[in-house]
């Protein structure tokens, strides 16, 4: 169960990552909506970044006890060509023990290469996909006009400071409609997996995201992003059922299902350059099937 989770985590960081300096207040007299746009086209001109990341789920088993997985950790991100650098604790909850797994990432021009280090021992997955591989080379400013177009809600709900920046917390709704749009502009992307076939409309039964950021107010940079993705679980738990891809009696687990995720941005365009050990290029690959 702890395996397909590590693997469930991984997609959703990768999902989520595909979701996303002066004095003068530049926030003065614009709307959140405005803001907002200024923020992520800003983002376009980023290179590379580390982040501050964690993610909490609490899940109950079948058997009646709740399954809670926190994970911490880093990241450094490298956008043109993609390239991740992951280190990140999670609690097992089988053993409550915690677990260091240290991964890399990086696009290739057949889709992806994954690189993991767990239990002092290194594996790798290659992900050949054409679509995979457009996905992961898209135009940056393709994504940031996917997402403002489907952007709902707006709201500018407070001021916050974090470290030496002064902020502004901006809610934000996006539309779940977005990733039909995005799968009608890679017709080749195929999430099917044996047993687990996935209509075209899947991702959009999840519901709207639901996100908080917070706006440096003198320079606009997204500096900190959360989001609780409970409903969204839920919803995704209720469709799996409803497509009968997962057994019926799993019903009240995910309909109790809670998770939210936040990161925080620093070092934007200081990052130190990745490098992916021999060890990992060398080890051996691990089948998706």
């Amino acid at each position: 169960m702890f395996k397909k989770f590590k693997v469930f985590y991984l997609l959703l960081i990768v999902a989520f990552l595909v979701t996303a300096c002066g004095t003068k207040d530049l926030t003065q007299g614009k709307s959140a909506q405005e803001i907002i746009e200024e923020s992520y086209e800003k983002q376009l001109n980023i290179e590379n970044y580390d982040m501050d990341l964690a993610m909490d789920m609490k899940m109950p088993m079948p058997e009646g006890e709740i399954m809670a997985i926190a994970m911490t950790g880093k990241a450094t991100v490298f956008q043109k060509p993609m390239q991740m650098k992951l280190v990140v604790e999670i609690t097992n909850p089988e053993t409550s023990e915690p677990v260091v797994i240290e991964q890399y990432m990086e696009a290739t021009e057949q889709g992806i290469n994954i690189y993991e280090y767990v239990e002092e021992q290194w594996f790798k997955i290659v992900l050949n996909d054409p679509a995979l591989a457009e996905t992961m080379n898209m135009d940056p400013t393709q994504n940031v006009e996917l997402f403002l177009k489907y952007l709902k809600e707006t709201n500018i709900i407070g001021e916050e400071k974090l470290g030496q920046r002064d902020t502004l917390k901006i809610e934000l709704v996006a539309s779940s409609e977005m990733y039909n749009e995005l799968m009608e502009q890679i017709p080749g992307m195929n999430l099917n997996q044996p047993g687990m076939e996935i209509t075209p409309d899947f991702l959009s039964q999840m519901g709207d995201m639901k996100y908080i950021v917070w706006v440096d107010k003198t320079t606009l940079d997204i500096v900190k992003t959360s989001m609780d993705l409970t409903e969204n679980m839920q919803n995704m738990g209720k469709a799996l059922i409803e497509q009968g891809l997962i057994p019926a009696e799993l019903a009240e687990m995910f309909s109790n299902m809670e998770m939210s995720m936040t990161y925080e941005i620093l070092n934007i365009n200081k990052a130190e350059p990745i490098v992916i050990p021999e060890e990992a290029k060398n080890a051996p690959e691990l089948p998706m099937n």
